[in-house]
């Protein structure tokens, strides 16, 4: 529940990009763990199989806000002032 708190903050409220970078790793992280969770259980079945949609998803969260920040370095770095 944290994480999810976190990623409201993070998207909602902050606006920084690193915050942003931490809040999808910790869903990456949350989804990870559930994923293997389910599976050591045998229970990655039915419905439980829309965790791995989620870690799918929250993995192209990651590369999505890393080439975010990626670019926004790069537009500070040329940028003429």
């Amino acid at each position: 529940m944290v994480c999810g708190v976190y990623q409201g903050y993070a998207v909602l409220w902050s606006g920084d990009l690193k915050v942003r970078l931490l809040a999808v790793k910790i869903a990456f992280f949350v989804a990870v763990a559930t994923v293997l969770n389910y599976f050591m259980e045998g229970m990655l079945h039915g419905s439980n199989m829309g965790w791995v949609l989620v870690l799918i998803f929250s993995a192209w969260n990651i590369i999505r806000v890393e080439n975010q920040k990626h670019l926004e370095e790069l537009k500070k770095k040329y940028s003429t002032k």
